[in-house]
């Protein structure tokens, strides 16, 4: 299974997400910017993407469209 890509600038939130996933069993990848997130969605090809929609470099709906 492909991990979940977790893309939050707000560390103290990515954190309580990552643990909650991890505790249900998920394999988690977290980023903390758009320009993170891009290159692993390439790589890894995630099974599924929580994303931030307001991140300080770039909108979360331009790496959506992506």
């Amino acid at each position: 299974m492909n991990p979940v890509l977790v893309v939050e600038d707000e560390k103290d939130i990515a954190e309580l997400v990552e643990y909650h996933l991890k505790q249900s069993g998920f394999p988690v990848t977290v980023v903390f910017d758009g320009a993170s997130a891009l290159e692993r969605v390439k790589k890894s090809r995630p099974t599924l993407i929580i994303l931030d929609l307001m991140l300080p470099d770039m909108d979360g709906k331009i790496s959506v469209a992506c």
